[in-house]
């Protein structure tokens, strides 16, 4: 994309490509900010700045006006810049975003959740009441509680703010992998080494169904964002299932040839499933055909998790190897390869155009994605 050295116009000033080059060293990353991100009107250019990954050319793209200076100002003022959170004494297994983006959790296996400021990286809570490794944590669709599934073979619901334990959920008999929340808020959902799921009423603490046909460890559960009504689960099986959990009957198994199924969540509109598999590929799957449409490859390693963007064109895969992997679904390409990490990338979330990962490294990081 660069070619020599750019000389651009910056707050009635100019940057070359060694200072783009410098300043993208310095912040270990790159950084973002747009017009459209801080409601600047509609006949004001949108100011982009990128700048440079550590391993890979994004671009660079700055539009001048008269009011370049003080709308660049603040547009840099609210960027979201990657970050690395620290303060966990053990390895991080689970992350996520609240709905708003403005906070970070993180599920470690030292048995405690932290939530974080998103923005600045400040640990602003530690939530300890489970006894033994936090595999997962989710954030309710109204922003107020945290759903966490642990090694005691319990869920607990969390109001985050205050920091209390709302209510525990009992009856697995086996290690709680992974918990979901339903877009109709008072309903979860846990994943088991007992090889079921369960799905619950959040209220009441009670059971809604157990959905069993897994014959080995159930990894992972996820909600269908549009209705509710189907989860999709993964499992060291090989398989991931769609399940109507109301009636705890299995719509779809997705066979995966002899390679655990670590995560599946359903696309936007419910029609296809992703499965990040222990081969280190990702798959997608029709959910009608039960037909895999297209493999992303892997590098070699194992695959933790894999994610849809939030406008469903790419995904996101977290890899043994430490990386985080974009990939364009269109093209089935690889976008972008983001580094940093020092252990397995253990899980992702997605937030507009940031995503957050957990690592063996005992860390979050937070990332943009490539334009």
């Amino acid at each position: 994309i660069f070619s020599g050295v750019i000389s651009v116009p910056l707050f009635h000033g100019r940057i070359s490509r060694e200072s783009l080059d410098r300043l993208c060293m310095e912040e270990s990353g790159f950084l973002l900010g747009a017009g459209k991100a801080v409601g600047l009107p509609n006949d004001v250019w949108p100011l982009v700045l990128a700048c440079l990954h550590p391993r890979e050319v994004l671009w660079l793209c700055l539009c001048g006006s008269s009011r370049l200076a003080s709308l660049g100002a603040e547009v840099l003022a609210r960027r979201v810049r990657p970050r690395t959170f620290t303060g966990h004494s053990a390895a991080l297994l689970g992350c996520t975003f609240s709905p708003d983006g403005s906070h970070v959790f993180s599920a470690c296996a030292d048995g405690t959740v932290r939530v974080w400021d998103a923005l600045t990286g400040s640990a602003l809570r530690t939530l300890n009441k489970h006894t033994g490794q936090v595999n997962s944590c989710q954030c309710s669709p109204c922003g107020r509680h945290i759903l966490s599934g642990s090694d005691d073979y319990t869920a607990i619901l969390w109001d985050f703010r205050s920091g209390t334990d709302v209510a525990a959920f009992q009856g697995h008999a086996g290690w709680v992998r992974a918990v979901a929340f339903s877009p109709s808020e008072g309903v979860g959902a846990t994943a088991s080494c007992d090889c079921t799921a369960r799905v619950w009423d959040l209220g009441g603490g009670k059971p809604l169904a157990v959905l069993q046909g897994h014959n080995d460890r159930v990894l992972s559960v996820r909600f269908c964002e549009r209705d509710g009504s189907r989860v999709v689960t993964g499992s060291a099986d090989s398989t991931a299932r769609v399940w109507d959990w109301g009636g705890g009957q299995v719509l779809s198994c997705l066979d995966a040839e002899n390679n655990w199924v670590r995560s599946a969540c359903f696309s936007m509109d419910g029609a296809k499933v992703l499965s990040g598999c222990k081969d280190g590929r990702a798959r997608l799957w029709d959910c009608r055909s039960n037909h895999c449409e297209l493999t992303l490859p892997g590098n070699g390693g194992a695959m933790w998790h894999a994610e849809f963007t939030a406008d469903g064109r790419r995904v996101v895969t977290a890899n043994d190897d430490g990386t985080l992997k974009v990939w364009d679904l269109a093209a089935v390409a690889e976008l972008a390869t983001l580094w940093g990490h020092s252990g397995a990338a253990t899980c992702c979330a997605v937030y507009g155009h940031s995503v957050v990962s957990s690592s063996m490294d005992h860390t979050l990081r937070t990332w943009l994605l490539p334009p």
